[in-house]
């Protein structure tokens, strides 16, 4: 394959490949990018080359004249953003054929996320953490008890939303039960994101923090080093954008952000709470279950750094409901564990 090469001149100013070629793949030209280099050339000045799988467009290439040149490569991550996820990588083997002669699976598919340099432990749990005593177990119980119509909730947190331990949890079933529902009667079960707290210029300079940071609404975007609004005044928390209009991608070989100047980015910052998903919706409950109903996952679900679930119960039978039961969990062994 012949790939095709554009050069820059970029003497007076610093480049990020890495972060260009993320840049690159973010934005409206739909060529490939093969890699970015910095060439050093005899004179002492420098210039970059992007090759591309094949020729840009006339359009494609006027946006890769833009990207180069609003490109910032002194962007520098906010801490322990990394705590978005890890890698999770595949239990399962390719094997010929699921079954044996005896018509026993060959394999048991496994929920465990494997992750370097860590080690997950099984838990079930039937609350949720003391987050202010980092205790793990001493939250509230996942149970609503709920007295005539009305949509009732339950909060519960693990430790993942405590800043000083960030161990991530990560979901893969439950069980719930329930006692005297009518018909319509249904529960859900939500994911939550903590708003990312910011701090106003007139504050974060005499604070000493860093003011790279605007808002659009709620949304908190990279301006450049000390060309923002606003400074961070918490670690961020990601929340998903589902439209692909976000300001922040990840470059998922280092975890780290990346700011996505185009507004086509796959996460948001927000500075208040957001939901970020759903476990289960409007799950359907009648009359009484005492043996829990198992709900199971073909995944491990991350619950990362910020997130946390609310249990919903939404009784329009105006009975009085209750329900009740437990979540099977993987987490990372936290430091006064190991």
């Amino acid at each position: 394959m012949v790939l095709q090469g554009y050069s820059f001149d970029v003497s007076e100013k610093e480049i990020n490949p890495s972060q260009l070629t993320e840049e690159i793949r973010n934005s409206e030209i739909t060529i490939s990018v093969d890699s970015s280099k910095i060439v050093e050339l005899d004179r002492g000045s420098v210039q970059l080359t992007v090759l591309f799988k094949s020729e840009l467009s006339d359009e494609e290439e006027l946006i890769l004249n833009l990207l180069v040149q609003e490109h910032q490569a002194d962007f520098t991550p906010p801490s322990n953003t990394v705590i978005l996820g890890h890698q999770v990588k595949s239990t399962g083997k390719v094997v010929p054929g699921p079954f044996t002669s005896d018509g026993k699976m060959r394999i048991l598919s496994s929920h465990k996320p494997v992750i370097d340099g860590k080690e997950s432990y099984n838990y079930f749990a039937g609350s949720g953490d003391d987050v202010d005593k980092a205790e793990i177990g001493g939250g509230p119980l996942f149970s609503i008890a709920a007295s005539g119509s009305g949509y009732y909730t339950q909060d519960v947190r693990f430790l993942n939303s405590h800043p000083e331990v960030q161990e991530v949890i990560w979901l893969y079933g439950g069980s719930m039960s329930w006692d005297g529902a009518g018909w319509g009667d249904s529960m859900d079960f939500e994911t939550r994101a903590d708003p990312t707290t910011v701090v106003p210029r007139s504050e974060a300079e005499g604070m000493g923090l860093p003011v790279d940071y605007n808002l659009d609404g709620t949304r908190v975007y990279y301006a450049g080093p000390g060309s923002g609004t606003h400074a961070l005044g918490s670690f961020p928390v990601w929340v998903p954008n589902f439209s692909g209009s976000g300001y922040w991608d990840l470059d998922k070989e280092t975890m780290t952000p990346v700011p996505n100047t185009q507004g086509k980015g796959a996460h948001d910052w927000h500075t208040e709470e957001k939901s970020t998903g759903f476990f289960l919706k409007n799950v359907s409950i009648y009359k009484n279950s005492y043996n829990p109903t198992i709900i199971d996952a073909t995944e491990s679900i991350p619950l990362p750094y910020g997130w946390w679930f609310r249990l919903g119960l939404n009784v329009v039978s105006n009975n009085n409901v209750k329900i009740w039961g437990f979540l099977r969990l993987y987490r990372e062994r936290l430091a006064n564990d190991r």
